[in-house]
């Protein structure tokens, strides 16, 4: 009878942990889709993308911190970052995070004409980055095209 307890109790914080890594996850789409709507909306009042290179924000709260993420930190998040208000392109974009996050975002764009926007972070401080990627892509009638790529494992 003990052992069938011990298993019930594995198998329920195995699936409390995959249930908590689902709602990291789904976070960093549901940002990424606000940024697929910034960029498609950018695009179609301007005619390309901004050009340029974003700064990756939030930054963490500990200078050590850089290299895993926002691991160390409290609730292993970045915390809210008003740096969204004085980078070019996130202003560009109206991009502000207005919660702590658990992904650091970056833009890039050399010609207007595509774009890559990376989510970087490390759910379970590991010291292994996940990185997701949105790609985007103007054609010449206007047309947008975007792809988000997650990494290998993730839900």
């Amino acid at each position: 009878m003990l052992h069938v307890l011990i298993a019930i109790v594995a198998i329920t914080v195995a699936g409390c942990s995959d249930d908590l890594k689902k709602r990291k996850v789904t976070e960093t789409k549901m940002v990424l889709g606000k940024m697929t709507i910034a960029t498609k909306t950018h695009a179609a009042e301007f005619g390309a993308f901004p050009i340029g290179v974003s700064k990756q924000l939030p930054t963490p709260e500990k200078p050590d911190a850089v290299m895993k993420g926002c691991c160390g930190s409290p609730t292993n998040k970045c915390p809210v970052s008003t740096e969204w208000a004085s980078d070019p392109i996130w202003t560009k974009l109206g991009i502000a995070l207005t919660e702590p996050m658990l992904y650091r975002y970056k833009y890039e764009s050399t010609d207007g004409k595509a774009f890559t926007i990376t989510a970087e972070g490390d759910l379970d401080c590991d010291g292994q980055s996940a990185i997701y990627t949105l790609t985007g892509s103007l054609d010449g009638t206007g047309k947008v095209t975007t792809n988000i790529t997650q990494p290998v494992g993730e839900y």
